[in-house]
């Protein structure tokens, strides 16, 4: 039978994967697009979605944006990137934090303007004190959040582990069952 052969498997393979890669970063861009409609807020944050790992990361780990990103280890993180972790700073990687969070040193964000998302359950539960918003007047603030899936963390291991290969272990995920995600 003279004809075309099939594709190598590891071709099929390779063009699967690309495919999926496109239709990632195509999903991205319209969160993205949706997003920013969504708040006054949002218009002057980048997205740190798969293309910008892509760009300005690690390809092969979990985007700072990725809902089903898995806690890493913050203490290790903050090590290298030479920033002090508070006392108050729990070690539990599904701890809610918010000034405790090394990121809000990163950032410089003072205590009092720290918010609940409006995707969270306690700001979905109308109380008063989950549902403050920031004012116009605010540029920076923050959102309490799981301290093993920090945001801004993830995102400094991947701009630290694409500056130098040897510290890729700071994108390793916690390993299951492990809660402490602050002692080195």
């Amino acid at each position: 039978m003279e004809g075309r052969a099939s594709p190598p498997t590891s071709w099929r393979r390779t063009s699967s994967i690309y495919r999926q890669a496109i239709s990632t970063s195509e999903r991205g861009l319209r969160l993205t697009s949706s997003s920013v409609a969504s708040s006054p807020h949002s218009l002057r944050r980048e997205q740190k979605n798969d293309q910008w790992v892509s760009e300005k990361g690690v390809p092969g780990f979990k985007s700072p944006s990725d809902e089903r990103r898995e806690a890493l280890h913050i203490g290790k993180i903050a090590k290298a990137l030479g920033i002090p972790i508070s006392k108050d700073c729990p070690k539990s990687a599904d701890a809610y934090v918010a000034p405790e969070c090394p990121c809000a040193t990163l950032k410089g964000i003072p205590p009092e303007h720290w918010y609940y998302s409006p995707r969270s359950e306690e700001y979905k539960s109308g109380e008063d004190k989950y549902t403050r918003q920031p004012p116009a007047d605010v540029f920076k603030f923050g959102y309490y959040h799981k301290l093993g899936k920090c945001r801004r963390m993830r995102e400094e291991a991947h701009k630290l582990a694409k500056a130098d290969p040897a510290k890729i272990g700071l994108l390793t995920p916690l390993p299951r069952g492990s809660e402490d995600c602050i002692t080195l």
